[in-house]
């Protein structure tokens, strides 16, 4: 009696090519259904669509509820998936948080965004996972064949590139991996687009004004935009968020400069100017990055250049220093001109102030988050946290800048907590440089009066309350 021999040969079958936790297929069965249907649709020229699909946030809900809590995502995952797609269509998890959907005779561009919007859609009820409501959203990637000699394994890795782009372009939404899917795909651009854009001036520059505490103009920092033909305006987070940016860095932060010191000179701007300009952390090791900007300095035709800081998120410099320390290049940066660093989303978490002597600092322009509502009446407890970042900056000789502040009375606490500068909406949105001509001509902006003296002119420093903190 051969039985139970036969049954178990069944069941472990079963169980090599399926997940064992959902029981959807795994990636051994995927390809070969995705290779059949592939060899299907070279005889019948039908269309066979590749969706790769990653659940945002579930490292954050197994770090937070533990991993049966990430077995209940998936499970539900993996189940409004399956309803959202048809009966024919193969639905295959790999492991950990991806998901590959496999769609055969799918149809025009049309019918691939209307699946790939139907994944998206199919989890925007949140999940409750021990009595909390969780947010669920998922990063899709769609995949077609670009020709016949497309295999199973390059389809499948076309389209998890895909994904890759829409998850760091800020995840819940759907990118593809070609241009030939159409317009509604809002496909992100690669990094050689960002190249050809530049060199074909598709770019320009907006800015937004950095004043110091008595309102006098120190620079701007200098923010690209893209008139992207079908995805309408992309700022320079798109940039950085874009892979292998910091191949095209130095490039585009030689046309920044040339571009920041044409406009300038068109708008009539006097005297010594700061350019801020925010850069990945890997162009530091690019030595594109600095030839650029080495050329650009040496360039004797040029009358008053800017200054230059190069502002690097903190959480990419630490990746930078954990890989043995400051590089030679960072530490030479002055050498190429008056061209200095600067941490943007500065925290103190991942960049030890210590570290802050250790490298050609300008400033570090303090994390939005750990200065909210702040008023001259309210003692915030993060007021000594904050206090004890600019006074270990402030020693070192490097200033902090306080960005996103909104109005005047904020200014009173930034300065009794040791600001040197600020950023804003009410200093001054991004915008054309023609539009700060006033602030160019005067080189001074008004942010504070003398209370009862409307007629005066702008004060020459801040009236500060006194300061009940230690200093």
């Amino acid at each position: 009696d051969l039985t139970d021999a036969k049954q178990i040969e069944a069941r472990l079958r079963e169980e090599a090519l399926q997940d064992p936790l959902t029981g959807l297929p795994n990636r051994r069965l995927l390809l070969d259904r995705l290779t059949r249907a592939l060899s299907r649709a070279q005889r019948t020229s039908a269309q066979v669509a590749v969706f790769f699909v990653d659940v945002d946030g579930l490292k954050r809900v197994n770090d937070t509820h533990g991993h049966s809590a990430g077995d209940e995502l998936i499970l539900s995952v993996a189940a409004c998936m399956r309803k959202a797609l048809r009966e024919t269509d193969t639905l295959a998890r790999l492991g950990g948080d991806e998901f590959v959907a496999v769609c055969e005779d799918i149809g025009d561009s049309q019918a691939l965004e209307e699946v790939g919007q139907r994944l998206l859609r199919c989890v925007t009820t949140p999940l409750i996972l021990g009595g909390e409501s969780v947010p669920v959203t998922l990063s899709v990637g769609v995949a077609i064949p670009l020709s016949e000699q497309d295999t199973a394994e390059v389809l499948l890795g076309r389209a998890d590139a895909a994904m890759y782009r829409a998850k760091m372009a800020g995840g819940a939404r759907l990118a593809s991996s070609g241009s030939m899917l159409g317009a509604a795909f809002h496909e992100l651009p690669t990094a050689e687009d960002w190249q050809v854009a530049v060199q074909s001036g598709a770019l320009h520059l907006h800015y937004r004004p950095v004043l110091n505490l008595t309102g006098e103009l120190l620079g701007f920092e200098a923010l690209p935009r893209w008139d992207h033909p079908w995805l309408s305006t992309l700022t320079g987070n798109d940039l950085l968020d874009t892979p292998g940016s910091s191949k095209v860095t130095g490039e585009i932060v030689r046309w920044a400069l040339r571009t920041a010191l044409a406009d300038l000179h068109e708008a009539g701007g006097a005297g010594d100017f700061t350019i801020w300009l925010e850069v990945p952390g890997r162009a530091l090791l690019q030595p594109a990055t600095f030839t650029e900007i080495t050329a650009f300095y040496a360039d004797h035709t040029l009358q008053n250049p800017p200054a230059l800081v190069l502002q690097v998120r903190e959480n990419e410099l630490a990746a930078l220093l954990r890989r043995g320390g400051a590089p030679k290049s960072l530490l030479d940066l002055g050498t190429i001109g008056p061209v200095s660093l600067g941490i943007g989303h500065f925290r103190g978490e991942s960049v030890p102030l210590a570290a802050l002597r250790q490298l050609p600092l300008r400033n570090i322009t303090v994390d939005s988050d750990l200065l909210p509502n702040l008023h001259p009446a309210t003692d915030l407890p993060t007021d000594p946290i904050v206090a004890a970042i600019v006074a270990a900056a402030r020693a070192v000789g490097v200033d902090a800048i306080a960005t996103d502040v909104s109005d005047t009375d904020q200014l009173v606490v930034l300065a009794n907590l040791g600001f040197i500068a600020v950023q804003g909406d009410f200093v001054g949105e991004p915008g054309p440089l023609e539009s700060y001509a006033d602030l160019l001509a005067t080189g001074r902006l008004l942010l504070r009066r003398q209370p009862g003296e409307p007629g005066e002119p702008p004060v020459a420093s801040l009236l500060l309350r006194p300061s009940n903190r230690q200093p």
